[in-house]
């Protein structure tokens, strides 16, 4: 089914093929595939919004508070896709790829930026209460660590937040059912200047990839960690990003975003 700037592969058609196939005793198979990009953010878009995410004046997703352009401490926020991901099934574990743009920028040349933005898949629920500062908009001090949760998600993390373990450098990471990443890569943080990402989720290899980089090809980052998405996540889940501000504060912005997964059973 098209959308203009998005669209989302309906499963339905595919899984009434697969019993037509059944009852002839013909051996085929069922391809779940989720794919939708955004070039631009605003009131169309189908996200669910949490705490302060909005679609700002200039058609960007923002993710934490600003005023007249000013970004506020003590804010969090949140927002998922509506489009349901089909991850595992039948020991067989999606092909994801994403790629989007951040941008982030701290209120002037001398302030401490703080706290960061997140790229994650989980299923979709409610906004943790007390989730700003270094909880990223992912996590309580509840829910951190939980048996209960399940979420993987890739932190772009302006300031080392070093009680809840993060190391003490900017630092891209990945990171699984913590806010502890489960690895991380140093990040030459730029205000202001465009992030280009790049996602991969290799079920073959169940390698996490991502790739970071600004457009002068300067500070590129590339981080990979091994982890079996069927194992840590459910079937069916959701994407969405989060940002948070604490103390400090920083403009989170998301430009533009684009997503594939595709699960073949």
């Amino acid at each position: 089914m098209a959308i203009p700037k998005k669209h989302h592969s309906s499963t339905l058609p595919l899984v009434l093929t697969f019993i037509t196939f059944y009852c002839l005793n013909v051996v085929t198979s069922v391809t779940y595939s989720t794919t939708f990009t955004y070039d631009r953010f605003d009131s169309d878009t189908d996200l669910l919004m949490q705490g302060n995410a909005v679609f700002s004046p200039n058609f960007a997703l923002e993710l934490t508070k600003e005023r007249n352009g000013i970004p506020q401490s003590g804010s969090v926020g949140r927002t998922f896709s509506t489009f349901p991901i089909v991850l595992h099934m039948s020991g067989k574990v999606a092909t994801i790829s994403t790629s989007f743009v951040l941008n982030i920028s701290q209120p002037n040349s001398t302030a401490t930026p703080a706290d960061g933005i997140t790229f994650f898949i989980a299923p979709i629920s409610d906004l943790p209460p007390r989730s700003g500062g270094g909880f990223l908009g992912l996590f309580s001090n509840q829910t951190n660590s939980s048996s209960t949760t399940s979420i993987v998600a890739v932190e772009f993390d302006t300031y080392p937040n070093l009680d809840i373990g993060d190391p003490n450098y900017r630092h891209i990471g990945i990171n699984v059912n913590s806010i502890k990443s489960s690895a991380t890569s140093r990040w030459n943080f730029q205000s202001g200047e465009p992030l280009n990402v790049t996602i991969t989720y290799d079920p073959s290899l169940k390698r996490l990839r991502v790739v970071a980089s600004y457009p002068n090809g300067n500070n590129h980052v590339d981080v990979a960690y091994r982890i079996n998405f069927g194992s840590v996540l459910p079937e069916q889940v959701y994407a969405g990003f989060s940002g948070s501000t604490g103390k400090y504060a920083e403009v989170n912005h998301v430009n533009s975003w684009s997503f594939n997964s595709t699960l073949v059973v």
